[in-house]
């Protein structure tokens, strides 16, 4: 037999002492790592979880500002901006400054 490869003859896992050597087999499958490589790995992926926190939270922005778009109203009467209560279905509002009715809805007006 030739040295280092006593009782491996059927393609057992075992060193001359009878042991199993899974653990070297396992260690001969496992990523190896320098300290500079480990600390780029975190680096980039934290920067990645970064990036997709800010992409979340723009598409958000987004998303609020198009709803306040359609829920803004201009009084006619007195030129003042108010949100549209989800509430009230129909096709007028009063203002909550002066009072008057205002239609909900796209402006129709020509002119």
């Amino acid at each position: 037999a030739v040295a280092g490869n006593e009782g491996n003859f059927l393609g057992t896992n075992q060193n001359s002492s009878g042991r199993s050597t899974g653990n070297r087999a396992l260690a001969e499958k496992m990523l190896e790592l320098d300290l500079s490589q480990l600390f780029s790995l975190i680096l980039i992926t934290s920067m990645s979880v970064a990036a997709g926190i800010l992409v979340a939270a723009r598409i958000r922005e987004g998303r609020l500002q198009r709803e306040l778009e359609r829920r803004a109203l201009n009084c006619r009467a007195c030129g003042r901006s108010y949100l549209h209560d989800r509430g009230k279905e129909g096709g007028l509002q009063e203002c909550p400054y002066c009072g008057s009715p205002n239609v909900t809805g796209p402006d129709r007006r020509l002119g």
